[in-house]
């Protein structure tokens, strides 16, 4: 049995965006669980308060990878949709409220790598201007906004 945390963390140390097949496949699986974390114990809570800061912080970098290359690529459709697809992850993660109060808890046990999310976000809303799609745009800009609660 693998904890919630492990496989968080896992997912989130994967840094190669451009390979779209895996990210969508990374997403997929924490689509699986996501509504059903849960912890049971100090030590094992704190550590999925860590993975899930860690998760916010790589859907928020994908993001905005997906928002540069908007400006970069002929092939905006494939590019929007993986951006969609990254976007929906963080889109339900942000929406539950668990899920926020375990990424302000790991805000307030980890404040050095709350840093993190804060250059994220920045990187996230230097590339939004790139962001044609209106629906998206509002989407992420609420995302962000949910970040920074």
């Amino acid at each position: 049995m693998v904890s919630y945390s492990s496989v968080l963390t896992a997912i989130s140390k994967f840094d190669d965006f451009s390979r779209e097949i895996c990210v969508k496949s990374l997403l997929d699986i924490m689509d699986m669980f996501s509504h059903w974390l849960s912890c049971h114990g100090k030590a094992e809570c704190i550590g999925l308060c860590r993975a899930m800061l860690c998760v916010l912080v790589w859907l928020l970098q994908s993001c905005a990878w997906y928002c540069e290359r908007l400006c970069e690529s002929a092939a905006v459709s494939v590019v929007e949709n993986s951006l969609s697809i990254c976007l929906q992850r963080m889109s339900s993660l942000l929406h539950s409220t668990k899920n926020r109060a375990l990424v302000h808890i790991a805000r307030l046990e980890e404040q050095a790598s709350w840093s993190n999310v804060e250059q994220a976000l920045l990187k996230l809303s230097e590339n939004l201007s790139a962001v044609i799609n209106q629906t998206l745009k509002e989407n992420l800009e609420e995302c962000v906004s949910l970040v920074k609660r």
